[in-house]
């Protein structure tokens, strides 16, 4: 996506999809809390997922990002690098088996969600009070489906870039993020993801690598 010439600023978006035969032990949780998290996590299925998640997120800012410091905030969250003295905001997110990580100057936002993923977004929209969902009951299904997943995307890219969440939201009673943020679209035929930052268009650098690959190219 080419930038408007206004400044310098680029974000960095990365995203890794998970094969059901590729092995997560191949990058280890080595974060004491992580493997904290993990231990307490009881089903197979999500214990395999946390693994792929965060260490996939982790291994693809160290590739980047080698001597970069990791911040996180209390729930553990990655929220920014420290770098050469320099601040650079992050913003992580994960649906199933794929998981995106966003590096900005800026604050960002990012949220991902699988295109055949979760089919109650729509009521979820319409729960909520977002603008546009009664609309989507006219639309042919598929179509609905699709509509309301990049709606969510778009709705929790701006929160998220804002430091809220969807339950600070319904507990706070705050109205959506309007007008503020640049809100960009990217999709596949397995994923939807939108991406929030501050500011004037910029030029998001987007790069998507297989599981197996980073692992190759992670030092271990």
């Amino acid at each position: 996506m080419a930038s408007n010439g206004c400044d310098n600023a680029k974000l960095q978006l990365s995203i890794v999809p998970l094969d059901d035969t590729d092995c997560v032990e191949r990058l280890p949780l080595t974060d004491a809390g992580d493997r904290a998290d993990w231990q307490r996590i009881r089903q197979p299925q999500r214990r395999r997922l946390f693994q792929f998640r965060r260490s996939a997120q982790l291994a693809l800012l160290s590739r980047s990002h080698g001597n970069a410091t990791i911040l996180r905030d209390p729930d553990r969250h990655i929220r920014a690098l420290l770098e050469g003295g320099l601040r650079r905001h992050v913003s992580t997110s994960a649906s199933g088996p794929v998981c995106a990580t966003a590096v900005c100057d800026r604050p960002v936002g990012i949220d991902i969600e699988r295109s055949c993923g979760r089919s109650d977004l729509r009521a979820l929209l319409n729960f909520l009070g977002f603008p546009g969902a009664a609309a989507l009951a006219s639309l042919p299904p598929g179509i609905a489906r699709f509509e309301a997943c990049m709606a969510w995307t778009r709705l929790e890219a701006g929160l998220k870039r804002a430091g809220r969440g969807i339950h600070d939201h319904i507990a706070g009673g705050r109205p959506f993020p309007a007008g503020e943020d640049n809100v960009r679209i990217l999709a596949s035929f397995d994923w939807v993801c939108a991406v929030a930052h501050e500011g004037e268009p910029i030029e998001i650098a987007t790069s998507l690598t297989d599981f197996e690959t980073l692992c190759g190219s992670v030092p271990q």
